[in-house]
């Protein structure tokens, strides 16, 4: 019995000891990936604000974004950043067309304002995953 007893015990420490081996190795090449997408993300900054932002830097920046998923970055995104990256993509399409329907090369006030708040939770949800801005007390 005590046999019995310590392979079960055996098998979920090992399963465990795995899982955490597993979780520490995704979350350095998360680190790296994420790191690339958060400076991505700089076209439309709350500081300072940028004077001019153009569609075709709304572009531009939805092209890199695409890159980086499809060339290994998305499949790193957990539920809630993947849907956040989701967003930006469809506000940043949304934007352009927007902004190209009124005849506009740039964005406007407000269409800056609602794509860095886009951009912010998505940043947000990066650090959650990286738990980056946690707090340790000792």
């Amino acid at each position: 019995m005590g046999g019995i007893l310590k392979h079960i015990f055996d098998s979920l420490k090992a399963r465990r000891d795995y899982r955490f081996d597993s979780f520490a190795e995704l979350n350095k090449i998360r680190w790296e990936a994420y790191r690339e997408l958060w400076s991505i993300s700089k076209l439309i900054p709350r500081w300072p604000r940028k004077e001019k932002v153009t569609l075709a830097e709304l572009e531009s920046t939805s092209v890199q974004l695409r890159d980086w998923y499809y060339d290994g970055g998305g499949i790193l995104l957990t539920e809630r950043a993947k849907s956040k990256y989701l967003k930006i993509q469809a506000e940043l399409t949304k934007s352009i067309k927007d902004g190209e329907a009124k005849g506009s090369v740039e964005i406007d006030f407000d269409t800056y304002d609602y794509l860095h708040k886009v951009f912010s939770e998505l940043r947000t949800e990066l650090t959650i995953d990286l738990m980056s801005r946690e707090t340790y007390k000792s």
